[in-house]
């Protein structure tokens, strides 16, 4: 593992991540693809092939991955399709009701994915989820432009490439959540300081306005009295 994550460059890691899991497994792309609150996602981190169009920075609604799919990217974290021109195949069953292929790492999908992926020229994919605290954080999505077979070693070293971004984002948020609140009560402490040199919130506020902002989280403000 060639990665440094000890790196507070957030960005350069995913960079870095989606680099060694293309070298592992072959395929031209491979994205670093982050969630956001409403389950919209965007392209953060991404390793091609010189002569792909990049897709890195790119944002796609969240019906792209509707709630039932990212359902299913919970229970079983790494899916593959190694031809997205197959159909699939049919299961006889004696049982009346469908069999829970939910953790089946080469379960079928929707006819319209595979549409959606013929589109765009994409023969396979890999699918890797970056769980947070239990929680869908985003994934890392692998492309081959043409039907494309990973082994079992080469899914495990990748799932678990996968794992240590998880963890560094744990780390990293927490890092930064810490160093919010140690910001605001730094700023908090400041107000409380100026305003009680002459007991005047006013004054307090114009002495130190940088101060009120942060505490405040915001970029504008305005003291209204009386």
């Amino acid at each position: 593992l060639r990665i440094n994550l000890g790196n507070h460059d957030v960005e350069q890691v995913y960079q870095q991540i989606a680099a060694e899991i293309k070298e592992i497994i072959g395929f031209q792309r491979v994205m670093v693809y982050k969630f956001w609150e409403d389950w919209h996602g965007e392209v953060v981190g991404e390793a091609k092939e010189d002569h792909l169009q990049p897709f890195f920075g790119l944002h796609y609604p969240a019906s792209d991955i509707p709630a039932q799919a990212r359902e299913l990217y919970k229970k079983n974290v790494l899916r593959i399709i190694s031809d997205a021109s197959d159909d699939g195949v049919s299961i006889l069953s004696n049982q009346e009701k469908p069999l829970d292929l939910s953790f089946g790492q080469t379960r079928a999908v929707s006819p319209i994915h595979l549409e959606y992926l013929r589109n765009m020229k994409v023969g396979a994919t890999l699918a890797i989820s970056i769980l947070i605290d239990d929680e869908l954080w985003g994934m890392v999505v692998c492309h081959s432009t043409t039907p494309a077979y990973v082994s079992y070693e080469k899914r495990k070293a990748s799932e678990i490439i996968a794992k240590y971004l998880s963890g560094f984002i744990e780390n990293y948020t927490n890092q930064k959540v810490k160093e919010k609140l140690k910001s605001l009560e730094t700023s908090v402490n400041v107000l409380d300081s100026n305003m009680r040199v002459e007991w005047d919130v006013k004054k307090g506020i114009e002495k130190n306005p940088e101060a009120f902002l942060n505490a405040v989280d915001c970029i504008g403000g305005a003291f209204v009295s009386e």
